[in-house]
């Protein structure tokens, strides 16, 4: 029955941190109306419940960023049709300032092939032109060495960009380009349509401050040997006046993992002292944990073992490890604990990747693991990852094998 309760109360509360960090009270934790400062301030006050001692007197570690954010006027229609943001179109992360109409010019998918076309285009006038391609080719042409300069030159010339994409998935970017960009989900694309009308507006954020949120629980035997949970809890923001990205799994799971994992040991004493870091602009590339690693609170050699924690809200085909193949012992203990235990269905190995938090203290000698669930929901940076469609499906158990795997170091 006790631990019935106890799984209950975990569940629970990770519930009601995923729902707060959700909810448009945050607005998606990004960069417009604070919504960075009010999450880190939330944690912050979850650390302090749980009885987290802080460095330096304050949970804060504060640091520049350069964002690109739309805070204002998000339209789109083509033809005669209004788009629904979010729904039918997001703005590009480049994407500059811009209100006007245009006739709709298809990107000639031929011009590499025909030096002839080429030419055609680079003598046009395409200053009164809304560019449409889809968002496949441009990321072809990108990607490979046979483009001339000038023809990337020549597409900042167009009136804007529409780039036609299969899902819409929003990004960050540190600065804007010198054009409109607006991406379009292809199903909402009217492909008769002549002519486009859109107004957007950008804010170029300089030397924007955010910050990580750092708190420790010391050890009874070891103080000074660190066992470190980490998760971002930075998302997509606002974009326009109406629509928000409230990163439900992304990644407000993965701190109420952090924040379940601190009121655990804050009432079962750890060996080694255990750190919580909720790492800050995670999605502008990683910046939160960079900055920590160039500035750490404690000895980044007094770190034993790093757990990193980046969407962790599904479970139904188990998790993947990243690291796990540079730290074959530690997985391979992992995975016994999982097997002995009848945990999850299944622990994957995955080798090094640079898409998470752990990332830079892989890089400076610090082990570490990335962990994330399978199976489930698909939602990613768009606006239906939402608490309530968000399963939690094999959170209890996760939690376990974290437990599991800390105690035994």
């Amino acid at each position: 029955m006790a631990q019935a309760q106890q799984a209950s109360a975990l569940l629970n509360g990770a519930k009601k941190t995923i729902q707060a960090l959700a909810a448009p009270e945050m607005h998606g934790r990004g960069y417009i109306k604070n919504g960075d400062k009010i999450a880190a301030e939330f944690i912050g006050q979850a650390f302090k419940k749980a009885g987290l001692k802080a460095f330096n007197d304050s949970y804060f570690q504060k640091f520049p960023i350069n964002i690109n954010v739309f805070p204002r006027r998000m339209r789109l229609k083509i033809g005669g049709k209004k788009l629904k943001p979010g729904i039918d179109f997001i703005i590009h992360p480049t994407s500059k300032t811009g209100r006007g109409r245009g006739k709709l010019r298809w990107l000639d998918t031929l011009l590499l092939q025909e030096p002839i076309r080429l030419k055609s285009f680079l003598a046009s006038n395409i200053s009164k032109n809304i560019l449409v391609y889809k968002a496949t080719y441009m990321r072809k042409l990108r990607q490979s060495n046979k483009v001339p300069k000038k023809l990337f030159d020549k597409l900042q010339e167009s009136k804007a960009a529409i780039e036609l994409h299969t899902k819409l998935t929003a990004g960050f970017a540190s600065k804007p380009v010198n054009r409109p960009i607006l991406m379009v989900q292809t199903s909402s694309f009217d492909m008769t349509a002549r002519r486009a009308k859109f107004a957007i507006d950008n804010k170029h954020l300089q030397r924007y401050t955010t910050q990580n949120v750092i708190g420790y629980i010391e050890g009874q035997h070891e103080p000074d040997s660190f066992m470190v949970f980490t998760a971002h809890y930075d998302h997509m923001g606002r974009m326009g006046k109406k629509i928000y990205f409230p990163g439900a799994n992304d990644n407000a799971s993965g701190i109420a993992l952090l924040l379940e994992l601190a009121k655990y040991y804050s009432q079962n004493k750890p060996k080694h002292s255990m750190m919580f870091i909720a790492f800050g602009a995670e999605e502008v590339g990683l910046i939160g944990s960079y900055y920590y690693v160039k500035n750490p609170t404690v000895d980044l050699g007094n770190i034993k073992f790093l757990v990193n924690f980046d969407m962790v809200g599904t479970g139904d085909d188990g998790i993947k490890v990243v690291n796990g193949s540079v730290y074959r012992k530690e997985f391979d203990r992992l995975t016994a604990i999982n097997r002995k235990k009848k945990l999850l269905p299944e622990v994957k190995i995955r080798g090094r990747a640079p898409i998470s938090d752990h990332y830079f203290f892989t890089q400076n000698g610090v082990p570490s693991f990335y962990i994330y669930t399978l199976g489930g929901i698909r939602a990613y940076h768009d606006i239906f990852d939402r608490d309530k469609t968000l399963p939690l499906t094999k959170f209890e158990q996760l939690f376990e094998l974290i437990t599991t795997f800390a105690d035994s170091f």
